[in-house]
């Protein structure tokens, strides 16, 4: 009933006040499109601002197109772009990217990029973003912004040398880590074998580049590789 109360307090507040305008937060389902429909067409005045959120943070200005495209699962790139242009830092970026797609990237460079991405909000919210990318549900959200959390904290309790050179792991600094972070060994193997992963795509990635080929279902230009 969320959608049609969201509804009824607008054009209450418009009966009263006259609005020129309407912020509806926590945009993040489907029928709230039906309620920013539905505020349009009761209290006649746009929809300035929308959000994913509690937070003032979380607001954007509102762009119906855009929005069409979220609920018909087209995804929204250019309020991801938008984003991504606001919350980082395009030279760094660059300087991550570059030492990445080279294979010289430690524990911490991987870190960063985790600490990039969560700037930008929440996972599933991001993921509406991108075209042809699944729904999760708000458990499947908690269980990876806790893992997430985890990641850091495992990492955040390896010593300068392991988080620059992690092939050094043996069982013994595994046990070291897991005991100083309150976390088991197997803790610290998902989170090197996430790094393995990772590094193992960037250097597909850099392949490709090199090659001048383009990874299955990405479109011709993508990243600037021709």
């Amino acid at each position: 009933m969320s959608g049609q109360d969201a509804v009824n307090v607008a054009k209450a507040f418009n009966d009263s006040l006259s609005l020129t305008g309407v912020i509806i937060s926590k945009l993040d389902g489907d029928a709230r499109g039906g309620s920013a429909l539905s505020i349009r067409h009761m209290t006649g005045v746009p929809i300035k601002f929308s959000g994913v959120g509690e937070k003032v943070s979380d607001l954007d200005i509102f762009h119906a197109d855009r929005m069409a495209d979220r609920i018909l699962g087209m995804g929204d790139v250019m309020t991801l772009v938008e984003k991504v242009q606001e919350e980082v830092d395009e030279k760094e970026a660059k300087k991550a990217a570059n030492k990445m797609m080279s294979g010289k990237f430690g524990l911490d460079d991987m870190l960063a990029q985790m600490r990039q991405v969560q700037k930008l909000g929440s996972l599933g919210g991001l993921l509406k973003l991108i075209p042809g990318m699944p729904k999760i549900s708000p458990e499947q959200q908690a269980i990876a912004e806790k893992e997430m959390r985890n990641f850091e904290i495992i990492i955040n309790s390896m010593t300068y040398e392991e988080r620059h050179n992690p092939s050094i792991f043996q069982y013994s600094r595994k046990i070291r880590v897991a005991n100083g972070c309150g976390k088991q060994v197997s803790d610290v193997n998902r989170v090197l074998k996430k790094y393995e992963q990772m590094k193992d795509m960037m250097k597909q990635m850099e392949q490709y580049k090199k090659s001048g080929r383009m990874p299955p279902g990405m479109p011709p230009g993508f990243g600037g590789m021709r």
